[in-house]
């Protein structure tokens, strides 16, 4: 459509300059019919040409030479007017093909990390906001898609429409992926091959392992009580427990995938080991059903063991998850072709966009050269012509040949005096309409070269704004990505923590109220024993050696410890089980409005006997930096525990620490523009080491001696500070303090659940 619109505009110019030409040349030659036939008849020749020129009259002359400048003048217009036709259609494609072309694919690459973000999100949260987001923004790409391929019906590069096929291939083999990773994630046993082989055959295998040993167990404890008897047993439950063990590992190794299980499944496997080691030492003693369960222990061990293998190899191949393959080996090479291909459209309509305004500039330059070589000429004709007019008309021309020659200088200000109403005044007033247009024409393409200047900017910078667009929507999705990935891992954990507290609870509940009659069992039978001893002052020979060979009085003292360890043991087992629970579902109670100063100030007075000075460190002070903040909507309890877990937490650090003065500083801000508080907990202590402090919030990691405690403080308080719709953030440098930083909205938006 170029070439033609060109040809279009060179032909009207031509008319137009043909019909002037036409006009002049029958001035020229307006004479008698005589002179007519005596031109006719004569040769054309220079000196013919001169002396007809100084024959004709002073409008004659005028007109021809005038006529001349007005063909000169048109011809600088038309050039000027070539080159910002060309510069108009150069602005016009950009703005009806190449923009629109850029800004689809821009919104189009948008719209395919979109996709790409919501897909994630869903295989990793299954949460269905981000299947309608998906859905959402595949309905924006295939608009877009839409869009350009209508653009790539006007004319184009063939290289961008090629590129366009290419890109509307590979989306129809794309398109139809997400469905099938919606299946897969819905589906557990299909999705993932270990779990499936743990769940259709590992479960069974060990739910043999467990019934036969529960009926070995049962046909001991029914036979006479003995020392061997006893040591049975024993060796029972200590396999029964390493295999319970073992087996929530390997289940804890498949659902989460963290090698901690893998490396805890190996040292329970070890233990069971050599608990089924002592078994088969102690062979011999079982009975023959007894031995009938063995065998089939055995057998069901040999198979587990190979399952094993097999299941370790399904977690650790990169097929673990079949959605996630799936999207890492199909849906992101595609959609990664997607993305090259929309770039190098982006890439080829800016190369087009810049060689058109290249070419418009181009345009304008060439005109204005062409339109300075005429007006060169311009200018030595009209000095020739007026040389020529000066030697042949009065001074009234001469006059007028000067503002002639102002004019031609640019002055278009400049005006012909009209004398009178001859034909110098006729042509005076006929310049005077001439200076007018020159002037116009002027100023129009002036204002033609500044507007394309400002759109040429505005396009540019409408290119880079919508770049930097990108780039922040780029950003915002991989902080979203991260967020989401942290929430899953809490939630996952949190599951998993629940399971385990809920099946150690009652076998733990039945030892721990079992321990207490036991021991007063126990104080009574040797009550008793000490009472046939008192009574009984001559026991036989046999006694008196059974006496001596189990140490009656050694196991008269040690026996009431080992009961009193085990209610000690129980009782530490309870409270990691309730700090499992508190973790897991996080107890809740009525929710209210508190002040959080009066909650602060509670728990440090509970701590008061921590704060006082110690063996190795002076009494810490307390700096209370509180702001005027107004109460919050929030379960009490919940948040006291907290406040609880990071002061007791600092005043640890500063009891490792050997600073002289240990200040232990609590800081609350009210943050106006969100409605939200923040408070910080700071210590001076020695601060975290950097190596560590990505892991402070993970459960049961924890840098205390075993004993003092199981890591599930901060753990706790990451959910509780979640589930309340806030954050909980640690900053650290080490040898300088840490600080804990928690911030609250006021209002809970939603019902806590």
């Amino acid at each position: 459509m170029r070439a033609p619109k060109t040809n279009k505009t060179k032909q009207k110019s031509s008319s137009m300059l043909s019909k002037y030409k036409h006009y002049f040349l029958q001035t020229f030659f307006h004479q008698s019919s005589d002179d007519h036939s005596q031109l006719a008849q004569s040769s054309f020749t220079p000196k013919l040409f001169i002396y007809s020129l100084k024959n004709l009259s002073i409008k004659r002359k005028l007109s021809i030479g005038f006529g001349t400048l007005v063909i000169l003048t048109f011809s600088i217009v038309g050039f000027n007017y070539f080159g910002s036709t060309q510069a108009r259609i150069s602005i016009k494609r950009t703005e009806s093909l190449r923009v629109p072309t850029v800004v689809s694919s821009g919104n189009a690459q948008a719209n395919l990390l979109r996709m790409l973000s919501s897909l994630h999100g869903y295989l990793a949260t299954g949460k269905s906001e981000f299947r309608d987001q998906y859905q959402l923004s595949r309905q924006n790409f295939e608009k877009d898609l839409i869009q350009l391929i209508a653009l790539a019906e006007q004319p184009s590069s063939v290289e961008n429409q090629k590129q366009l096929n290419e890109l509307h291939t590979i989306y129809q083999d794309w398109s139809g992926l997400p469905e099938q990773l919606f299946i897969l994630k819905d589906n557990v046993l299909v999705n993932q091959p270990a779990l499936r082989l743990y769940e259709q055959e590992g479960k069974l295998l060990i739910s043999g392992i467990l019934q036969e040993l529960d009926q070995m167990q049962e046909e001991q404890q029914q036979q006479y009580t003995s020392t061997t008897n006893t040591n049975l047993i024993l060796s029972m439950a200590e396999f029964e427990s390493s295999f319970t063990l073992m087996v929530a590992a390997l289940q804890s190794y498949i659902t989460t995938t963290n090698s901690t299980f893998r490396y805890e499944y190996s040292a329970q496997q070890r233990n069971n080991q050599t608990a089924w080691e002592v078994l088969e030492l102690n062979q011999d003693l079982f009975t023959e059903n007894q031995q009938k369960n063995f065998q089939s222990i055995a057998d069901s061990r040999e198979q587990l063991n190979f399952l094993k293998q097999k299941i370790f190899e399904a977690v650790e191949n990169e097929r673990y998850r079949e959605d996630l393959y799936l999207f890492k080996t199909e849906v992101e090479p595609l959609a990664s072709e997607m993305l090259d291909l929309l770039d190098n459209i982006v890439t080829e309509q800016q190369r087009l966009l810049t060689t058109e305004l290249s070419a418009g500039h181009q345009s304008l330059i060439l005109g204005q050269w062409k339109a300075l070589g005429v007006g060169i000429i311009t200018l030595i004709l009209a000095i020739v012509m007026a040389s020529f007019l000066r030697r042949t008309i009065a001074f009234p021309i001469q006059r007028l040949t000067n503002v002639t020659t102002r004019i031609m200088e640019g002055n278009f200000e400049v005006k012909a005096k009209v004398e009178s109403q001859d034909e110098v005044g006729t042509l005076a007033s006929t310049f005077n309409q001439m200076t007018a247009y020159l002037k116009q024409s002027h100023e129009e393409l002036e204002h033609y070269n500044t507007t394309l200047e400002q759109r040429v900017e505005q396009r540019t910078q409408e290119i880079k704004d919508k770049n930097l667009e990108l780039e922040d929507t780029l950003h915002q999705l991989k902080k979203t990505q991260a967020q989401l990935i942290q929430t899953e891992k809490m939630s996952s954990l949190g599951q998993l923590v629940a399971g385990v507290a809920h099946e150690i609870n009652n076998p733990v509940n039945f030892i721990h109220a079992n321990i207490y009659h036991l021991h007063q069992y126990t104080l009574d039978l040797l009550d008793l024993l000490q009472l046939y001893q008192q009574e009984l002052t001559h026991p036989s020979s046999a006694i008196e050696t059974k006496i001596e060979e189990i140490e009656l009085e050694f196991l008269r003292e040690d026996l009431p410890q080992i009961l009193h360890s085990m209610q000690t043991g129980t009782q530490r087992i309870s409270k990691i089980i309730i700090s499992l629970r508190n973790f897991s579902r996080l107890d809740e109670s009525e929710m209210k409005w508190v002040d959080l100063h009066a909650g602060i100030d509670n728990t440090l007075m509970m701590l008061q006997r921590k704060l006082k000075s110690a063996a190795k460190r002076p009494e810490i002070k307390v700096i209370k930096d509180y702001d005027d903040l107004p109460q919050i909507e929030c379960y009490a309890g919940q948040l006291n525990q907290v406040f609880l877990s990071l002061i007791s937490n600092a005043i640890e650090a500063l009891n490792e620490s050997d600073v002289p003065e240990p200040i232990l500083t609590i800081h609350t801000q009210y943050l106006t523009q969100n409605s939200r508080i923040q408070i910080q907990i700071q210590d001076n202590g020695k601060g975290i080491d950097p190596t560590i402090k990505n892991k402070v919030f993970d459960p049961f990691f924890t840098t205390k001696p075993v004993g003092q405690g199981i890591g599930l403080g901060l753990s706790i308080s990451y959910s509780i500070i979640q589930k309340h719709q806030g954050d909980l953030q640690c900053f650290s440098e080490w040898g300088k303090g840490t600080t804990f930083q928690v911030e609250i909205p006021i209002f809970q938006t939603s019902k806590l659940s």
